[in-house]
């Protein structure tokens, strides 16, 4: 009997054991979901809502609302205006204040690529200046397939 027992016990902790692998699929999965909604709520002729505008698109309480744009925002997928408190998506690149516009840390990042890109047009601007009078002609550059397939893209 006691061996019974032993192989009962066991079989149930053998059962809980691999129930914990299992992924959870109530609660996060519904957070993903509705991430997705919520994201997917924005069109062209409402690029900004309010918590109760998406609350009630979705189906879904305020709290759960803010509490899902509040970790979209921090992500960077989803901002809020300041002024207004409505969301909109994408990467918010300025920031209004009292003054002006100031440049948020994705932003400066940005502008930095950018100035990097403008120094290599002028660059190249540059160098084809120097050919002035060797070269005559127009000449085209391209390719029929997908430039990273090729040393071109590299």
């Amino acid at each position: 009997m006691e061996q019974q027992s032993k192989s009962g016990k066991q079989a149930i902790q053998e059962k809980l054991t691999s129930a914990a692998k299992l992924p959870k699929t109530s609660s996060r999965l519904s957070s993903v979901a509705n991430s997705i909604r919520l994201l997917k709520a924005f069109t062209d002729d409402e690029y900004e809502l309010g918590v109760s505008g998406l609350a009630k698109r979705l189906g879904l309480a305020k709290s759960t609302v803010h509490r899902l744009a509040s970790t979209l925002i921090r992500d960077d997928m989803l901002e809020q205006d300041k002024e207004s408190g409505k969301y909109r998506l994408g990467l918010a690149l300025f920031e209004r204040t009292t003054t002006g516009m100031v440049l948020t840390a994705p932003g400066a990042r940005l502008l930095k690529e950018a100035e990097k890109v403008l120094a290599a047009a002028r660059d190249l601007q540059n160098v084809a200046l120097s050919f002035k009078g060797e070269l005559t002609g127009k000449a085209s550059i391209g390719t029929l397939s997908d430039p990273h397939l090729t040393r071109i893209g590299e």
